[in-house]
């Protein structure tokens, strides 16, 4: 039995989910320099060490873009939805925890929508390659 590893490009679809990866994980690793002035303000807000967690996911989809981009690689696709998915999951508690600003609730409910989107991009069937 031989594997064949043909190669595969990035779709449209793929380049869009992973571009949309990027601007989340972006969001999470900027939300790790909002620890300092959330804890000065006092206002509610996600514990500094769920914003620290997102920052390494973030880095982590970050890396794991640049990998998939560079080397077409469906595992760096997998890797980037499943730190994408864990990001997403760190905000469900806001939807059942006492006192959450309306405007936090929007937020989180819109960073897991575009989690969805953007993991649904990305594992869509890659482009085939020319032969």
């Amino acid at each position: 039995m031989s594997v064949t590893s043909g190669a595969v490009r990035l779709s449209t679809k793929n380049k869009i989910g992973l571009a949309l990866a990027v601007l989340l994980a972006l969001a999470d690793v900027l939300g790790v320099l909002a620890i300092p002035a959330l804890a000065a303000s006092g206002e509610p807000g996600p514990p500094p060490e769920v914003m620290i967690a997102c920052g390494v996911l973030g880095v982590i989809t970050l890396v794991a873009v640049v990998y998939t981009v560079r080397s077409t690689s469906r595992v760096g696709a997998r890797i980037t939805c499943a730190s994408r998915i864990l990001s997403a999951l760190t905000s469900i508690p806001a939807f059942f925890v006492a006192d959450v600003p309306a405007e936090l609730v929007v937020l989180a409910a819109a960073g897991i929508v575009l989690t969805l989107i953007s993991v649904f991009l990305v594992l869509a069937r890659p482009a085939a390659s020319p032969n």
